[in-house]
Order: C-alpha cells, then sequence, then structure tokens
C-alpha cells in the first residue's frame, strides 16, 4: 500500500504521529501476503444485492488461518474455507479458531464471558453503524 506517493517528509511525519495517535500498529508481511491481501481487497461480488466474497478473499482467509496455525498457540485448526450455510459463498468459519482461543483462556470468569463480538456483528445496520452516538447506545449488549 503507498501511502505518501509524494514521500513529503511533513506528510509523512504527519501520517506516523496519526498512526501514534490512532495505537495501529504496521505489520510487514511478505510479498505473496501482500498480493492476497490485494485481490481480496478487490474481490467482493454481488449476489442478489448480498456482498459475497470471491475466491481471493477466501484465499486471505485461508493464509489468515495458516499464521494462526504456526504461531501455534492453539491445536491446529483446518484451514479451509466452508460454505455459508446454503448460500452461494465461502467463508473461513471463524468459530473454530474462537473456540480453539477459548480452550487456552485459565480464568473461567474470562473464558465464560458471553460472546458477543463487536457491533457491526449483531447491528447490520449504516444508521448505527455510522453513527457513533447510537452505537455507543448499544454498549449494555457488553455488560452481564
Amino acid at each position: 500500500m503507498v501511502i505518501d506517493g509524494s514521500r513529503d517528509p511533513v506528510a509523512s511525519r504527519r501520517f506516523d504521529d496519526l498512526l501514534a495517535e490512532a495505537d495501529i500498529v504496521v505489520e510487514p508481511v511478505t510479498g505473496s501476503q501482500a498480493n492476497v491481501a490485494r485481490a481480496a481487497y478487490g474481490d467482493w461480488s454481488t449476489d442478489h444485492g448480498l456482498r459475497r466474497p470471491g475466491a481471493a478473499l477466501v484465499e486471505a482467509y485461508k493464509v489468515v488461518a495458516r499464521l494462526h496455525n504456526a504461531a501455534a498457540v492453539t491445536r491446529e485448526v483446518d484451514p479451509s474455507a466452508r460454505w455459508f450455510r446454503s448460500r452461494s459463498f465461502q467463508v473461513l468459519g471463524a468459530h473454530r479458531f474462537v473456540e480453539t482461543c477459548l480452550e487456552q483462556v485459565g480464568d473461567a470468569t474470562l473464558r465464560d464471558l458471553p460472546l458477543v463480538g463487536s457491533v457491526d456483528q449483531f447491528a447490520d445496520s449504516s444508521d448505527v453503524l455510522s453513527n457513533p452516538d447510537r452505537a455507543q447506545r448499544l454498549r449494555h449488549v457488553y455488560s452481564r
């Protein structure tokens, strides 16, 4: 990804400041990983108005799954994609990775917390997701 094609030192410094302020870490990737990510970014197709991942995005899922397995922090998880219910696209089936990660959590209080995810996993609405005040009203979902 080219962020500052002009190589302007002031713009570069400001961008570095933005990354630091937002606590964003830029991780190095291999050329092969970058190619997979680049293809996945542009690989969304439409099925009756539903956005669905294409082959390149599914390949990116597999790359991430293999990276998870290579880290060896959990038992190995099958990195292949699965069909999403009866629809015509594949997904990683990330719940399988969540389950293996939870097996490693020793604190029962932490392990038994509800798995809610982020607000966009249960509120599929641009009106909610694009308005921070509305999204904040859903904070109660995260409390016991």
